[in-house]
């Protein structure tokens, strides 16, 4: 964890490899608090270059905090609140597992000059997949014709014939980076793509809507 403090929220999964993990005035591994489970490869590699304290596998939260007080410098994961910080007084730096950071109190964390990271642009293209994915399954009815077809029922007669993307247009409430990428497999799909933001934004091709209603009322999707 990085030992200068910020007075700005600053979002950036990067460290450098570089980096001496040791506290300098100790020379052993910093302190750092896990809030809740990670992914396994996560976790094993927090603990190779930390000493790293579970709290959510602790018996006695409160314990556990007052025990470390003086020694944690960092947090990996989110559900930190104003009086978690308070509780350590040393926190430089909170690294949020994920892009959304909504379950950190950002202010708090300012106001005390800890910083705040996260994880932007890691699951754009699995979101944006998935969002294609889910909108073939509802025009074709795919969980449906799978389920037709585990019954027997295609020997007494075909799956009705459905939809295609092809030739509609999808309405996308805020093109920020995971609704672009969605906008880009659409029109792959051969679909017209129309937003809507808090404003326009004229570097992009697509049709805005400044009224979410009259996007939602043009749109098939």
């Amino acid at each position: 964890f990085p030992t200068r403090r910020s007075s700005d929220l600053t979002v950036d999964s990067r460290a450098d490899p570089a980096y001496d993990w040791r506290d300098p005035e100790t020379t052993m591994p910093v302190d750092i608090l896990q809030t809740h489970k990670l992914l396994a490869t996560c976790e094993a590699e927090l603990e190779a270059k930390y000493t790293v304290h579970k709290l959510h596998e602790a018996a006695d939260r409160d314990a556990l905090l007052a025990g470390l007080k003086e020694r944690v410098r960092g947090i990996a994961g989110g559900h930190v609140s104003a009086q978690l910080m308070d509780k350590l007084p040393r926190l430089e730096i909170i690294a949020n597992f994920g892009v959304g950071y909504d379950s950190i109190e950002t202010g708090a964390a300012k106001a005390r000059n800890i910083r705040v990271t996260n994880t932007p642009n890691v699951l754009n293209d699995a979101v944006a997949e998935l969002t294609i994915g889910l909108m073939i399954a509802l025009a074709r009815r795919i969980p449906q014709a799978h389920q037709f077809v585990r019954d027997g029922n295609w020997l007494k007669g075909a799956f009705p014939l459905l939809t295609e993307l092809n030739g509609k247009t999808v309405g996308i409430l805020g093109l920020g980076r995971i609704g672009k990428e969605i906008a880009v497999r659409a029109q792959a799909m051969k679909m017209r793509v129309v937003y809507h933001g808090r404003r326009k934004q004229p570097d992009e091709p697509f049709v805005y809507y400044s009224d979410l209603a009259e996007m939602a009322r043009d749109s098939d999707w």
